[in-house]
Parts: structure tokens; C-alpha cells; sequence
């Protein structure tokens, strides 16, 4: 029987969610597929409704913010950020990110890059001295943020659900033994997605820095933007307002697996988030506050073609950047051509 999963999330700055639409069509009289609505003069109404409609599914639990023009139009939360305790989802509830946290690693990578602490090309085994040399020698800054590695991916393990991802290891141990494996592919030829190479990536910024990961999150990016209901999730952390998460089984909801999210996700999906914060974080990918523009346009250069996938929803043609994916969304009513920058939530780089 097929599980869905249903984790308490957020949605920062542009939503698209499942089967709902908000559209502008014309002529008024002009009839609309089923799941689209017309836009109205309210459009805070009309999010609200759009929202409410998606949460009443049951297909989404947790907090949504939209932004127009840079200035928020709406903010609005659903369902139970706590399922035991009856506890509602609210603006500053703070969220597992996932792999929307791989975006964050890269910006403290090509910010080391702009400081020329790093470079592109280095090898893993510039920095990771005890990586097997027949591969680390051969794998590059680049290839680990591209996906271009050529390392399998742990996720994909069989034991990973039921052992490894309830595990506790010291972070050079776990790429030891579950980051260093041989090629499933040749280094630069070809897009796989890979956790693994963002788990190197945490752990090279260490290296070069002399400082944990968490500690150069937190200087270089949460506090300059005041990012102050954002960080590095630990389960054994007391994290006030964290939604807990569930997934949807065959009798109903239940608690999601126990996942040790200091070790297996690490740099590749231990983060965690308010849509408030998200929205700071967006503004200042349009600014040097973080990382000037040559090296923002690099985060969004398109590195590898990733593979249309048909299954569960679909994904379209798309490229990927630096923790970015990049496609362009043709919307079935209007016939407009949109930009569409995501990692998981979805961003527009034009306005509502």
C-alpha cells in the first residue's frame, strides 16, 4: 500500500500548491480547469482560500507567507504544528528545512570562494586529507555542489531507513564509511542527486574555517540577517515552537521516522526555518549583503540537465544550479512563461 508523506512545512515568498491555483484569466465569462480560481480584487482573500482549500485536504500542514514586489501581502498558518497535543501551526512556528538547507551550504562555500579561502576546482582530497585518493583526487568543489560527483548517495542504501539514518557518528567517520564509496558515474559527466557530496561540503567548510558548521551558519548568515528563528537542527536540542513531523499512513497519521539529524542530513537538510526568516533570506539574494552579484550568479548558472521525472506529480525539464533547481513553467490558463527557482518549496524570480 502506498504511504503519503505529510510533514508540517512552510512556503516562503511564491506557492504552488498541489491541485489549487489562484489565475488571472479574460474574458471574466471564460470557464477555468478544474482546481483554478479567479483572481479577485482581494487578493489576500483569495490566498486564504487557496490555502484553506490545499490544508483541507489534508495535503498541507504549516505556515505560508507571500510576498508582491518585495513587501509581504500575506501571512497565514494551518493545521496542527502538534498532532498530540492539539497545537496549532503559527507564523513563528519553526520547520525541518530539509533539503531546501543544501542552498545555505553553497552560499557559505562561494562565499569562502569570494574570499579565496576555496576554489571551484579544489579536490576533496585538498581538504578531507583521509579521503581514498583514487576518487577524492578526481572530485571537485564544483561536481559536489552540481551533483556531479559521482557518489552514490547513502539515501538510496537499503539499512539507511531502518539503521543508518537512526545513528549516531562523528562527522568524518559517517564519510568514511557512507560518503566515499566507488563511482556510480564518472566525475562531471552527468546530474545524480547526492546528499553524500553535501555532507563533504559541510565538513570542508570546517576544515578551511576552523569552525563548525553550525557557528559559520550563524555568523555568516542568520545573524547578519537576523535570521534569529533559524538554525542547525540537533533532536536532542530543546527547540522552542518546532513543529513536530508525521506522515500519512494506511490508518491515518502518524509520528515521522526518528531521523539523527546531526549525522546523515548535516549540511544537506539539518536546518531548520520560520517563513519570516525565509523571506529575509530571499530579500538578500538580490543584495551583496551576503556574497556579491558575480558569485550570486553563480548560485543560479546552470550546471547539470536534470531528468524529467513523470511520477508523484511530475518535475519538469529542468538544470541545476549551486543548491538550486531551475526550470521555466508555461501556466496552462494565461499561457505565460515563468521562471521558476526551487529546491522543494518553490520561488518565482518575478513578482505575484
Amino acid at each position: 500500500m502506498k504511504i503519503r508523506t505529510v510533514r508540517s512545512g512552510l512556503i516562503s515568498v511564491f506557492m504552488l500548491l498541489g491541485q489549487f491555483h489562484l489565475v488571472h484569466a479574460e474574458p471574466e465569462s471564460s470557464s477555468l480547469p478544474k482546481g483554478y480560481h479567479r483572481v479577485s480584487t482581494d487578493k489576500k482573500a483569495d490566498i486564504q482560500k487557496l490555502c484553506q482549500a490545499t490544508a483541507d485536504t489534508g495535503l498541507f500542514s504549516g505556515a505560508v507567507l507571500v510576498a508582491e514586489k518585495g513587501q509581504v501581502i500575506y501571512k497565514g498558518a494551518f493545521d496542527m504544528a502538534n498532532r498530540e497535543w492539539l497545537v496549532p501551526n503559527t507564523i513563528d512556528t519553526r520547520y525541518r528545512l530539509a533539503s531546501v538547507s543544501k542552498q545555505f551550504c553553497s552560499m557559505l562555500v562561494l562565499q569562502l570562494v569570494q574570499e579565496n579561502k576555496i576554489k571551484l576546482e579544489d579536490k576533496i582530497t585538498d581538504h578531507l586529507h583521509y579521503y581514498r585518493n583514487d576518487t577524492g583526487d578526481r572530485i571537485t568543489i564544483h561536481h559536489l555542489m552540481a551533483h556531479q560527483s559521482g557518489i552514490k548517495d547513502f539515501t538510496a542504501d537499503f539499512d539507511y531507513r531502518s539503521k543508518i539514518s537512526r545513528l549516531s557518528y562523528e562527522k568524518d567517520e559517517f564519510i568514511k564509511q557512507h560518503c566515499s564509496g566507488n563511482f556510480i558515474h564518472e566525475p562531471g559527466t552527468i546530474y545524480s542527486y547526492c546528499n553524500a557530496g553535501y555532507c563533504i561540503l559541510g565538513r570542508i567548510i570546517e576544515k578551511v574555517t576552523h569552525k563548525s558548521y553550525e557557528k559559520n551558519l550563524h555568523e555568516r548568515i542568520f545573524k547578519p540577517l537576523n535570521m534569529h528563528d533559524s538554525g542547525y537542527d540537533r533532536n536532542r536540542d530543546i527547540i522552542k515552537k518546532r513543529a513536530c513531523g508525521y506522515i500519512n499512513g494506511p490508518f491515518g497519521f502518524e509520528n515521522a521516522d526518528y531521523i539523527e539529524m546531526d549525522s546523515t542530513p548535516g549540511a544537506a537538510g539539518a536546518l531548520y526555518s520560520t517563513v519570516e526568516d525565509m523571506f529575509l533570506w530571499d530579500r538578500a539574494l538580490y543584495t551583496d549583503v551576503l556574497l556579491n552579484k558575480k558569485y550570486r550568479d553563480l548560485m543560479f548558472t546552470p550546471n547539470s540537465k536534470v531528468p524529467e521525472v513523470k511520477a508523484a506529480g511530475g518535475r519538469p525539464h529542468s538544470v541545476y544550479g549551486y543548491g538550486w533547481q531551475i526550470y521555466t513553467r508555461t501556466h496552462p490558463v494565461t499561457g505565460k512563461r515563468t521562471k521558476v527557482i526551487n529546491h522543494g518549496e518553490l520561488l518565482t524570480d518575478s513578482d505575484l
